[in-house]
C-alpha cells in the first residue's frame, strides 16, 4: 500500500473517530488533511486498486457522517451535497446508512417530517440486509426520534424497526 493511499485511510480513520467523541476541530483537522492527500493523488503515482475506493465522493459520504456525530447537521447536509448518489439496487447497505445518516441530521435540525421520510426509506432498504452494523444506525435514528416519540408516525416507526430489524449490537 502506498503511503498516501495508508495517510487517507489513517486521516479518515481519524476524523471519524474524532467526531464519534465530539472533537470538531480535529475533526475538521482530519477531514482537511484526508483532503489534502486525496487532492495530491497524480494519475500514475499510485497503484489504483490501492486507492479506489478513497475519492472525493467517498470523503464527502464519511464527512457526512462525521458531522452528523458532532451534532452539526447543516455541515452533514453541506458534504453530503458533495457525495455521489448511489442506487440502493447496486449498493443497498451503503445506501441505507447513508439514508439513515440524513435522518438522524434531519431530527438533529428540528426537521421531523424530512427525518421521518428518510427513516422510512432507510427501513425499507435495510430491511433485506443482514448487518448488525447497519441495523444499529436505524436504532441511532429510534434514539433520535425520543423527543417525538408520542407523535402516531415516530411509535410506528419505532416499533416497525424493532420488530423488522434485529437489536443492534
Amino acid at each position: 500500500m502506498s503511503a498516501c493511499s495508508f495517510a487517507g485511510r489513517r486521516c479518515r480513520g481519524r476524523a471519524r473517530t474524532y467526531g464519534r467523541t465530539g472533537n470538531a476541530k480535529a475533526a475538521q483537522a482530519a477531514l482537511g488533511r484526508t483532503e489534502e492527500l486525496l487532492d495530491s493523488i497524480r494519475p500514475g503515482s499510485h497503484a489504483p486498486e490501492q486507492l479506489a475506493y478513497m475519492t472525493h465522493a467517498r470523503l464527502a459520504a464519511d464527512a457526512t457522517e462525521v458531522h452528523r456525530d458532532l451534532e452539526d447537521p447543516k455541515g452533514a447536509f453541506a458534504w453530503n451535497a458533495l457525495a455521489t448518489p448511489m442506487p440502493a439496487d447496486r449498493f443497498t447497505r451503503a445506501t441505507g446508512i447513508r439514508v439513515a445518516v440524513l435522518s438522524t441530521s434531519h431530527l438533529q435540525n428540528r426537521e421531523l417530517e424530512r427525518g421521518l421520510t428518510a427513516a422510512n426509506t432507510s427501513l425499507r432498504i435495510l430491511s433485506n440486509v443482514h448487518s448488525t452494523r447497519a441495523h444499529s444506525y436505524l436504532h441511532d435514528v429510534t434514539r433520535a426520534l425520543a423527543p417525538w416519540k408520542g407523535n402516531p408516525e415516530v411509535a410506528d416507526l419505532i416499533q416497525r424497526t424493532r420488530t423488522e430489524l434485529p437489536a443492534a449490537a
